[in-house]
């Protein structure tokens, strides 16, 4: 079973909690309101200087919690923009203390360099894919997961802007259908946000929320994740062999 430092992977959706300023109060809601995962969201830290990150990643440690760590791109959604050089020096700044990084499959120039740097230091990779125009058909997404899967994605990750109720569909069905090969799924938008709660359900590893702000259109808190998912796993949805 796949491993993110010690928590174990696919038994059950993990909790994910997006965080940028990273306070006291910020790091006891996150444990406090049932974050399993943190996520660093380095681009929209206020300093990317290597006292103020290791200064950083020293106190996010503290919650004892695995960590992603994502330098989000311009591009695909990224606070600010960071070079593909600095960018790169940050991921070999902080690869040693953390368990995972999170890279766009659009960042090219040094993807396989740092999909190489973290897998020579056993950590997890996920390569990403975020769209926050549209969700593309189903044979689009299956073209993106088979070429991060052949840059040695650990998980790949797709995140789409919902338009209708259609797209979390299409998002449903891809997840279902590789729910075996480590996939990470959620829709952006008001629409989206049931995704965050019917996506594990069909098979995504991890979905992510907030307990300071949304980052991401659609992005529920931890607390709300919590509640529903659970509330929702005890339903005990329908199996879902029909989706084609």
């Amino acid at each position: 079973m796949l491993k993110l430092g010690k928590l174990e992977l696919g038994d059950s959706a993990k909790i994910a909690a997006t965080i940028s300023d990273v306070r006291p109060e910020t790091i006891k809601r996150v444990k406090r309101d049932g974050a399993q995962i943190v996520e660093l969201r380095l681009d929209e830290f206020r300093k990317i200087d290597a006292r103020s990150v290791r200064r950083i990643l020293k106190f996010a440690k503290t919650a004892g919690l695995p960590i992603i760590a994502t330098i989000r791109s311009k591009k695909e959604g990224g606070r600010k923009f960071i070079s593909h050089q600095k960018r790169l020096q940050l991921f070999r700044m902080i690869i040693l203390e953390v368990d995972s990084i999170d890279i766009e499959l659009s960042s090219r120039i040094i993807l396989d360099s740092v999909i190489e740097l973290a897998h020579k230091s056993h950590k997890l990779v996920i390569v990403s894919y975020h769209n926050f125009v549209q969700t593309p058909s189903g044979e689009k997404l299956e073209k993106i997961i088979k070429e991060a899967k052949s840059r040695r994605a650990d998980i790949v990750k797709i995140s789409t802007l919902a338009k209708t109720p259609d797209d979390i569909l299409t998002l449903g069905r891809i997840t279902f259908k590789n729910k075996t090969k480590n996939i990470i799924t959620l829709a952006m938008g008001k629409i989206g946000a049931v995704s965050r709660i019917f996506l594990p359900a069909m098979g995504s590893l991890v979905t992510y929320g907030f307990v300071d702000k949304p980052h991401a259109p659609g992005q529920l808190s931890v607390k709300v994740l919590k509640r529903d998912l659970k509330a929702y796993c005890a339903k005990r949805p329908p199996r879902m062999g029909r989706i084609k």
